[in-house]
């Protein structure tokens, strides 16, 4: 027999009640909806699948009519639209409450269970979760008993859920009253809607002679020390909270102090969490324990959650500010805004301190505008670059504290800006100059893979230097070994110094860097002269590896040296380098696994054999064994 189309079928559900009764059949209409249903519209989906649980007992004959019902609304239930999801989870709980348990009791345990888990889960939307444990309410109704949930268990469901569910109803239904089921609704008391506090009357009586749930009470309750801080926490959380709730809580922000891995829920949105933010502890560590709050950095944060952290950045104490300068600035340029904003809001002494620690970033807008708004003129030249037009104030700032070093850039930018009519600027660029300090000793380590020191001793090429080198900034190229080119500041120089960059390798292999050095004479006039050259060997680039050596081992190509030298002569000279530094000792043994900027392993084993040592490696390439075997004969070379 052909489908009923959709008029007729509603024709037919609408007959079930009429005096006339139904003249089709359960088994045609059943199967005219169940064989059309992926080519119903969502709605009417819905609607024919809800029809078919309310008229179970129609259908109740037909043969797997109960499989069949349970497969659709299983796969109702695991889609994204949550009107399929509410609508499956209504049908599975109606048709369930209809029919027998003989013969079914694994699937309905299996049902109970879901049940229960899904009321639980965090993940599902507050409003689903509540609707779970409803069904588990209406089942505790009509099958008193067959739930199987011991109401200790039930009770420890409801204490973990910060939204309403029916767990505590179940449990009183269950159990009766108890001290524990007391204690709860104490505590919920203000979050619970009055149809909920009602169920438990009269063994239990509210608190207040009003409803729960009210703002204008609870500013009352909250004055008076009445109110904890896991109550006000589940009302904070509970979204069916009454308009006005969660806003009194806010304006109490400094008698709650709350934990962030508590407080929020996946379903907040951006103005729920700049509230919720100025309710935590200010410190550092109330970011990196708070999930949502460590990912402001991501570029996919948005403007509410970053504005909300540096508010709560701007109330920290000063061992915390420099802590969060340290671990953030440098990967959110993006964010010199707040920077500035939140450098502003500190007090004399932080700022002072904060500078020693922007002068490494003279390319910064906000670290040129935190240096030049100092006292002190000893800052980088190269910061003046940074500058926009809105930033006119603080370069005639600057120009009045120490007008000696700004005769050109700051000049130049001005009359750029407008706020100078006569240009007086006395060169283009930089005047070059021959060289006045040259490399006394170099150290290169790389201590990761992520990370090389590049340690420069200098000192001038003559016995002294004529005049100091003020707002000096030290570049080192990258070559083709090195992520980017590299900078170091040091407000003056008036004779020897040390200064240090930090890299990136990309590569391994050896190379050339150059240094130079761009600074302002007395008379304000730019000056660069070349530094000189560092010669960068590949083995330079190598770092320790926490790759277990077995495993290292067994990668990749193998190679041997042998060395004419005793063992410990060879070991002397391996202690100087990063073999030293992460090596495993035995007597007359040594094993290491280092790492390439790449990633890749490579493992070291030196064992003593009479007066000569014995040095196998392994690498993934041949490239990389080569490097190694040159390497470790320049150790032989150096005795």
């Amino acid at each position: 027999m052909s489908n009923l189309n959709i008029e007729e079928i509603y024709k037919v559900f609408n007959s079930l009640h009429e005096a006339e009764g139904c003249k089709q059949s359960a088994e045609v209409l059943f199967n005219s909806v169940l064989n059309q249903f992926n080519s119903f519209e969502v709605a009417n989906q819905q609607n024919l699948l809800n029809f078919i649980a309310e008229e179970y007992s129609f259908f109740s004959g037909i043969n797997g009519g109960f499989d069949k019902i349970q497969n659709i609304a299983n796969t109702m239930l695991a889609s994204d639209n949550l009107g399929n999801q509410t609508t499956a989870l209504a049908v599975l709980t109606k048709v369930w409450l209809q029919i027998p348990l003989e013969g079914k009791e694994d699937k309905y345990k299996e049902f109970i269970n879901m049940l229960f888990t899904k009321a639980n889960d965090p993940n599902l939307v507050p409003h689903l979760r509540n609707m779970y444990s409803q069904c588990l309410h209406e089942i505790n109704c009509v099958k008193p008993n067959s739930l199987n949930l011991p109401p200790q268990k039930l009770m420890e469901a409801a204490n973990s859920n910060n939204v309403p569910s029916s767990f505590s109803q179940i449990a009183y239904e269950t159990a009766g009253k108890s001290d524990e089921l007391k204690d709860f609704l104490d505590k919920r008391f203000w979050s619970m809607s009055p149809l909920e506090s009602v169920s438990f009357s009269p063994a239990f009586s509210p608190n207040y002679p009003a409803p729960p749930n009210d703002p204008l009470l609870l500013f009352n309750a909250i004055s008076n020390g009445k109110v904890t801080k896991d109550t006000a926490l589940s009302l904070i959380i509970n979204p069916f909270s009454q308009f006005g709730t969660a806003n009194t809580i806010y304006g109490f922000k400094s008698q709650y102090e709350f934990d962030g891995s508590t407080l929020f829920t996946p379903f907040d949105n951006d103005e729920t969490i700049a509230n919720k933010v100025s309710l935590l502890a200010h410190r550092i560590s109330t970011i990196e324990n708070t999930p949502i709050l460590a990912k402001f950095t991501e570029k996919t944060t948005s403007p509410a959650i970053i504005s909300s952290v540096f508010n709560l950045a701007s109330r920290f104490p000063p061992n915390d500010i420099f802590n969060f300068y340290r671990r953030y600035y440098e990967k959110t340029e993006s964010y010199d805004e707040q920077w500035i904003a939140l450098f502003n809001q500190l007090d004399a002494s932080t700022q002072d301190t904060l500078r020693c620690f922007l002068v490494s970033y003279p390319s910064r807008r906000s670290a040129a505008i935190a240096l030049l708004s100092g006292q002190s003129g000893k800052v980088p030249i190269s910061c003046i670059e940074s500058l926009t037009k809105s930033d006119i104030k603080i370069l005639e700032h600057f120009s009045r504290v120490c007008p000696s070093i700004i005769a050109n850039k700051v000049h130049a930018k001005l009359l750029e800006f407008g706020a100078v009519k006569e240009n007086t600027q006395t060169s283009s660029g930089f005047l070059s100059k021959p060289q006045l300090l040259s490399i006394s000793s170099c150290v290169v380590e790389t201590n990761s893979a992520t990370k090389t020191k590049v340690l420069l001793d200098l000192l001038p090429t003559q016995s002294s230097l004529e005049s100091p080198l003020y707002g000096a900034c030290f570049r080192i190229s990258c070559g083709n070994i090195f992520d980017h080119d590299e900078s170091y500041v040091l407000p003056i120089i008036k004779g020897s110094c040390q200064i240090r960059f930090e890299m990136m390798p990309v590569r391994i292999e050896s190379g050339q860097v150059v240094v130079t050095c761009e600074f302002t004479n007395e008379e304000g006039v730019p000056c660069s002269f070349t530094v000189g050259k560092i010669n960068v060997e590949a083995h330079d680039l190598l770092s320790p590896s926490a790759a277990d050596f077995k495993t290292a081992w067994s990668e990749g190509e193998e190679s041997l040296a042998i060395l004419n030298a005793k063992f410990q002569t060879v070991l002397a000279a391996m202690n100087k380098t990063v073999i030293g530094r992460s090596c495993e000792r035995e007597e007359g043994r040594i094993q290491a696994v280092l790492q390439t900027p790449t990633g890749n392993n490579v493992a070291v084993v030196a064992v003593a054999s009479g007066n000569q040592t014995v040095i196998h490696f392994r690498a993934p390439s041949m490239q990389l064994l080569t490097m190694i075997d040159e390497f470790v004969h320049k150790l032989e070379k150096q005795q």
